[in-house]
């Protein structure tokens, strides 16, 4: 699970550096998913679910509110 952490950050950390002043690359909806899927996965294998169910009441009030209008 580190190892895939690990690399998850490096990935991050690559996409900063090409996404700086004159960014040359978009993530896009595939990659934002992706990234919040891995998060998404690693907080639950590790058992910690409280600061993941924080960090995604602002995207669940944002889907909540797309289903009501």
């Amino acid at each position: 699970l580190s190892v895939f952490g690990a690399s998850m950050s490096g990935a991050c950390i690559g996409f900063l550096m090409h996404n700086r002043y004159e960014a040359s690359i978009f993530m896009g909806d595939t990659g934002s998913l992706a990234l919040g899927g891995a998060l998404a996965a690693m907080a639950s294998c590790t058992g910690m679910f409280f600061p993941l169910i924080i960090s995604s009441v602002v995207f669940i009030a944002e889907v909540l509110s797309v289903l009501i209008q």
